[in-house]
Order: structure tokens, then sequence, then C-alpha cells
């Protein structure tokens, strides 16, 4: 009798580790499966509302479509006389922008192009370079971009006369529309009416320009 209790008490120890084992291998799954996933329904949840992507391409072309540009203006300077010496005096210029190229590096949109200023018995040619940004027109639900800090620097030498004007003529370039917008800011679905807001953010990487925003919904049923 004794030897069958130590069998069936032998029995109960293998019943026991077997069940053990069994429940460990049922609750282990493969490694990386669940990060995985995790990480899949992060970068969902990281995504915005709209993205909206403009190459480099785009932007080169519509560029490129708003020239040649003529400027003018007049630019406030001190220069060197004989006799009189340092005077103040106002220079009327004329410039001509044509030409433009667009790249993007760094993070960044470099614009350059040709120029021909003129101003009096004057004339300069050269290269002019600066940035480009993007902009949201909100009243008219439109996406520009905008030349910023296209400085050329002029030093004058006729005669006796010396001086150095820095002419920003990025201040006189008018802004480009881009073939792309955010959907209209008013909708009608069914009986409601639904207002959009947006916050568009512009960033430029990997050779595009990339528009990407959050949208705000408030409803308004009809009565």
């Amino acid at each position: 009798m004794k030897r069958y209790r130590r069998h069936w008490a032998s029995g109960l120890v293998l019943l026991a580790v077997a069940s053990t084992l069994a429940t460990h291998i049922y609750a282990w799954e493969p490694a990386g499966d669940q990060p995985a996933a995790e990480e899949k329904q992060a970068k969902q949840e990281e995504l915005p509302d709209i993205t909206i992507i403009v190459s480099r391409e785009t932007l080169q072309r519509f560029a490129q479509i708003a020239m040649p540009l003529r400027l003018r203006g007049t630019k406030s300077a001190k220069i060197k006389a004989p006799v009189v010496g340092s005077i103040g005096v106002k220079v009327p210029w004329t410039a001509i922008v044509n030409n433009p190229e667009i790249s993007i590096k760094n993070g960044k949109a470099l614009f350059d192009a040709d120029v021909v200023i003129t101003s009096g018995p004057l004339r300069y040619k050269d290269k002019v370079h600066g940035h480009l940004e993007a902009a949201y027109d909100r009243k008219n639900n439109r996406i520009v971009t905008i030349v910023k800090g296209a400085v050329i620097a002029l030093n004058v030498r006729r005669g006796g006369v010396r001086g150095a004007i820095k002419l920003d003529i990025s201040e006189r370039l008018p802004e480009v529309q881009l073939p792309v917008a955010l959907p209209e800011p008013m909708l009608k679905i069914q009986k409601k009416t639904v207002h959009l807001t947006y916050d568009p953010s512009f960033t430029f990487a990997e050779d595009a320009m990339v528009i990407t925003s959050p949208v705000s919904f408030a409803e308004r049923k009809k009565r």
C-alpha cells in the first residue's frame, strides 16, 4: 500500500509541474510583437489631422512663373563727396529680378536669383540670396510663400563720390500663392453646419515643404 501511495504522490507532483510549464508556455508571446504594436499605435496617435507635401520642383516652377519682377524704391544713404564731406541723400533705384532658384538644405528653403539694379547712371548686375518662408492667409484660406533676407550691398564709387547702400529687395517682392489649400473652413453635412479651424505649421525637409495642421470642429445644428 505504501508503494502505491508513493507512486500516487509522485504522479501528483509531475502533474503540477506539467501544469505550471503549460501555463508559462501559453502566456509567453514572441519577443518584439507587443512593442511593435505599441510603437505602431503611438505613431498613429502622433499623426497630424492634415498633411500636405509640396515638392521643391513645384516651389521652383511657381517662383519662375512670378518672374521677371521689376521693383522700384528709394533708399536713404550717406555718401562722401569732395568739399562737402559726408551728406545724407535719397537714392532712387530700380531692380529687375529673374531666374530664381529654390534649394532646400538643412531644413531651410534657400532663394537665389539674378538681379540688375539701376540707380541714376549706375548699373549693377549680381546674384541676390535669401530664404523662403511660408504663411497661411487665414482670411482667404490660401498658402503663400514669401522671400526674406534678400539683401544687396552696393558700393558706390564714381568720381570723388563714395558710399555704401544696402537694399533689402525682399520688402518689395510679392508673395506667391501655392496650388494647394486647406479644406473650406465651413462645411454642410446633412442638416449640420461644421466650422473648421486650422493652425498650420511649415517645415522644409527631404526636398519638399511639409504642411501639417490640427483641425478643430465646431458643429451648429440647423433650427
